[in-house]
């Protein structure tokens, strides 16, 4: 920059400046020792073997926890930090058949339950319509005073709790729909994080750390991360399953029968993998969560075209 010429010029050589600037991270990770927020420093320095300015970030802990003395005071640089966040990443990445294999899996899942959920319904809109005409026939009960008020009260009361519920049950998400929609999203979120992460925007690699887990720290230069439940069941079956897939594309002495039969083996230990994501999501109950939606290359560069 122009600043940075003139400060050469003068033979302010090597004197580092400080500037305001977006970073990636900050906000999203907390010191390990005293538990203040970890903010950012870009620095503009003179590489004296070069003659040329660089930049350089810096992630350290702000210690702005009052009465708490820190001593993780060593700056983190960005070039360390996302290595170790690509190096988490590899922990979950799985090899594009086996996302195949899940959607193929989602696809059968969808065609089923699409099903069994409108049946559910049609049975919940008969069972609430027949609960309403009740409460109807009651109240005309009343007023023509074949039941006194004590009793009317009480019925009353009975019918249209069950009514607020089955009303609740018939608008509320279809949950089946929605746990099928966030485990899918997970395998697609684990292939594509690693590439999307390497020449992903500032948001992008943002949304990407908040998918892997939460309560990131910071601490004698290492970042820890609580990973997100759903993929614990990735992290301790996949590594297995990809060696024995990866040792059957190797073995050429195999008949395809044979080949074939293992292939199916993997498979079943695979849909047993997704099952177990499935059920983090049905145990939490929480439609709330928010697993970060990675476009491919192709499908942008095909929306981008005229």
């Amino acid at each position: 920059t122009e600043y940075d010429h003139v400060q050469m010029l003068l033979g302010r050589k090597g004197k580092t400046r400080y500037k305001t600037h977006e970073f990636a991270y900050t906000g999203l990770m907390n010191c390990g020792v005293c538990g203040s927020m970890f903010t950012a420093t870009e620095k503009t320095k003179l590489v004296k073997s070069t003659g040329q300015m660089k930049t350089y970030t810096y992630y350290h802990c702000t210690r702005k926890k009052a009465g708490i003395i820190c001593h993780n005071q060593k700056p983190l640089t960005l070039e360390n930090l996302e290595s170790q966040i690509g190096n988490t990443l590899t922990t979950y990445t799985i090899l594009p058949q086996f996302e195949a294999w899940a959607r193929e899996i989602f696809g059968e899942h969808e065609l089923k339950e699409y099903g069994d959920t409108e049946k559910v319904e049609q049975m919940q809109q008969e069972a609430l319509s027949k609960v309403e005409r009740e409460l109807d026939s009651l109240t005309r009960m009343r007023y023509r005073e074949l039941i006194d008020d004590t009793a009317f009260i009480k019925e009353r009361d009975v019918l249209r709790n069950s009514i607020t519920k089955m009303k609740h049950q018939l608008t509320e998400p279809q949950d089946g729909r929605l746990w099928n929609e966030l485990t899918e999203k997970t395998f697609h979120f684990v292939l594509r994080a690693p590439e999307k992460f390497k020449n992903g925007t500032i948001t992008e690699k943002r949304e990407i750390l908040s998918g892997i887990g939460s309560n990131c720290k910071i601490q004698d230069k290492k970042l820890l991360i609580e990973a997100s439940e759903w993929l614990a069941p990735i992290e301790k079956a996949y590594p297995e399953l990809k060696e024995e897939f990866m040792r059957l594309e190797l073995d050429k002495s195999l008949t395809n029968e044979g080949r074939n039969g293992a292939l199916a083996a993997i498979y079943q230990r695979w849909l047993a993998v997704l099952e177990d994501v499935r059920t983090v999501f049905v145990t939490k109950n929480d439609s709330t969560i928010h697993i970060p939606i990675l476009q491919d290359e192709n499908t942008e560069s095909n929306a981008q075209s005229p």
